[in-house]
């Protein structure tokens, strides 16, 4: 049983909102030029859930969705 997650894929870095997700058996962690609010960790989570669920029907494009992430 694993443990769950509080920030619901959404971490502080730096001032900035930071996506925490898995793809391809691997971990992303990009950071938008959104300001660590409220309403942008709000906005985040939702990201973050369309991400994963994009993920789990196939359709999501890594560099699509952030092609200036290293």
């Amino acid at each position: 049983m694993g443990r769950k997650s509080t920030s619901g894929g959404v971490r502080n870095e730096c001032g900035h909102v930071q996506l925490d997700f898995s793809f391809q058996g691997r971990r992303f962690r990009p950071t938008l030029a959104l300001k660590y609010t409220a309403a942008n960790i709000r906005a985040g989570r939702r990201m973050v859930a369309d991400i994963r669920q994009r993920i789990a029907q196939g359709t999501f494009d890594f560099a699509a969705e952030f092609p200036q992430y290293k």
